[in-house]
């Protein structure tokens, strides 16, 4: 897939292949000099090695799915987040007299499989049209569609770009028979109804690398400090979601002031059923990131360590374990058999099974997202979860390791831990990874 940036500045509209002259329009020149490499390339395949490839030159595509993403959105799904979010005035770049001619996804993708199909051959052709609109229609229609009347300012101190932009589907048409069909109001419309009806996926821009899952049951105000230690800390692109059973949790109202200033920040309930681990399980299916970290919402965890895990798993490693004891870790606080049996249980664990982790109960770890997706959660007792998923990992052949890390005992509230109520679950996964280490019996 090349693009229509290819084409010169100046290049008159409609615009056809002929137009090509290598030096593509100043203002896109660094991707649009990717693409002509990509298009010599292809050329050169072809020739030396007789390989079939079809080469298109599209421009301004648009549909359902194409979200905003901060400055780097598209002249649609821009438009579109200002005017559902009820901006007024609406302020436009330019006059609005300059033209565009935009083509919709799906003809893109049909003009791609008959251009396969039929033209597969290195040969450059444009996928558009030249049915034109300006800006300032296109601007109205989205507003009309959206049932938004605000008022439009066109800023003629602003750039515009070129006057007019289109393609010549002529060639398309003549070596595939395709030509692009999608009228731009029904186009326009299907799109806005998408976003709207898919709002936030639609306004979150790219996914993020990290989802950071936070289960939470009444903290009250606790949940405001870490929030703050993310936002603080973690250098990566991340969406925190903070898990709720019931909408009385007094977490709530904290988490949705919030929100107004954290845009990463979102509330999930769990529909799932009660409990911390269905929690945890609302969590995985609503993450988009390409890693999951969990997070206690009381100031427990140390935010610092996040980052490096990050950069374990960029590395490779599919589990990393925040631990208390080895290295820097810390374990400061907490009741006095908690942390002996904690500490007993962890020392001889590892001992015996010469885990990659010192720490295999705590639960402050990170997990590639498409092991978490793909695993099914077989603990129902609460924070040995996470001795689940290690043990399942190790079982998988997963790579796992560790990073020192300090925990505190909560600074409020009341903690949800139930040792002895949960500990023969932690037993089950204890005896479970014997087994898998001394016999390589398999979880499931």
């Amino acid at each position: 897939m090349s693009s229509s940036c290819v084409y010169p500045d100046g290049a008159p509209a409609p615009t056809t292949e002929e137009a090509y002259t290598g030096t593509p329009e100043l203002v896109n020149e660094g991707y649009a000099l990717g693409k002509i490499n990509m298009e010599v390339q292809a050329r050169y395949y072809a020739k030396e090695y007789d390989m079939k490839i079809a080469v298109a030159r599209p421009n301004n595509v648009y549909g359902a799915g194409d979200g905003w993403d901060g400055e780097k959105s598209h002249v649609i799904p821009a438009l579109t987040k200002r005017v559902l979010d009820g901006e007024d005035p609406v302020r436009v770049w330019g006059s609005g007299n300059q033209t565009r001619a935009f083509v919709h996804v799906l003809d893109v993708a049909q003009g791609f499989m008959d251009l396969t199909e039929k033209y597969a051959v290195a040969d450059p052709v444009n996928v558009g049209h030249d049915r034109e609109t300006t800006i300032g229609d296109l601007v109205r229609k989205i507003c009309e569609i959206s049932g938004k009347t605000p008022v439009l300012e066109f800023d003629t101190t602003k750039p515009e770009g070129a006057p007019r932009k289109s393609l010549s589907s002529e060639k398309l048409t003549r070596v595939s028979g395709f030509e692009p069909k999608m009228l731009l109001d029904k186009g326009l419309k299907e799109m806005v109804e998408w976003f709207r009806d898919n709002y936030d996926e639609a306004t979150t821009g790219s996914c993020p690398e990290l989802t950071i899952i936070t289960p939470v049951y009444n903290e009250d105000d606790l949940i405001v400090p870490t929030i703050q230690e993310v936002k603080r800390h973690v250098g990566v692109p991340f969406e925190i979601l903070v898990v709720y059973d019931f909408d009385e949790d007094t977490t709530v109202p904290y988490v949705e002031q919030m929100m107004q200033s954290v845009p990463e920040l979102k509330l999930v309930k769990n529909d799932i059923g009660p409990g911390v681990i269905n929690a945890i399980r609302a969590g995985i299916d609503a993450a988009r990131g390409e890693y999951i970290v969990m997070v206690n919402g009381d100031l427990s965890d140390d935010m610092h360590t996040i980052n490096e895990m990050v950069a374990k798993a960029d590395g490779g490693f599919d589990i990393v374990c925040g631990t208390r004891y080895s290295g820097d870790g810390k374990k400061l606080g907490g009741p006095f058999i908690q942390d002996l049996l904690s500490r007993v249980a962890n020392r001889s664990f590892h001992m015996l099974t010469r885990f990659p982790t010192s720490d295999v109960t705590n639960s402050f770890k990170l997990y590639r997202a498409k092991y978490l997706k793909s695993i099914d959660i077989e603990s129902s007792g609460g924070f040995e979860f996470s001795f689940e998923l290690t043990v399942k990992g190790h079982s998988r052949g997963l790579k796992i390791c560790e990073i020192p890390t300090v925990w505190k005992q909560r600074k409020g509230g009341e903690s949800k831990f139930r040792l002895f109520a949960w500990l023969k679950n932690y037993l089950r996964w204890y005896t479970a990874g014997l087994a898998n280490v001394w016999f390589g019996r398999k979880t499931k």
